[in-house]
């Protein structure tokens, strides 16, 4: 294997190009009452789908990491200020109630957090698991058609 050869195909073009030559391949076959070239452009377009289907779940993704930086931001600030108020408070009484009242606060945006980040995720997911179902639907009509062209 040279120095410019793919070790997953022995390509010399690599792993990014190998699916256009196996597509030229194989619409020069020749099967009988087979449209190759119709086969070869329908496998292209599940390809298509399922790196769709991917951008979706990596922008979900990330608007989760997003949201959840966010998230952490605003805690820590919160945080510090919470503290702030409590090292000037002057009884005691007054910072266990502040701390008690600032805990459940924490409480109650973590749960609110937690569920924009749910929503966020099952979002992304069912985007990509629409865009699979889209084209698992094409690519039957299109296997009922070529199977009719017969």
């Amino acid at each position: 294997m040279s120095d410019q050869e793919s070790p997953s195909t022995g390509s010399a073009k690599g792993p990014a190009t190998d699916h256009l030559e196996i597509g030229k391949l194989l619409s020069e076959l020749k099967i009988p009452g087979v449209d190759m070239h119709a086969l070869v452009a329908s496998q292209q377009k599940n390809l298509s789908a399922l790196a769709d289907a991917n951008r979706q779940v990596l922008a979900g993704a990330q608007e989760i990491v997003r949201k959840q930086a966010e998230h952490i931001r605003q805690a820590v600030t919160e945080a510090a200020q919470a503290a702030k108020a409590a090292a000037t408070s002057p009884a005691a009484k007054d910072f266990a109630t502040q701390h008690v009242e600032m805990t459940k606060q924490a409480l109650d945006k973590a749960v609110g957090h937690l569920q924009e980040v749910a929503e966020i995720a099952a979002k992304a997911h069912a985007q990509a698991a629409d865009t699979v179902n889209k084209r698992v639907a094409e690519g039957l009509e299109e296997l009922r058609a070529l199977l009719h062209k017969k």
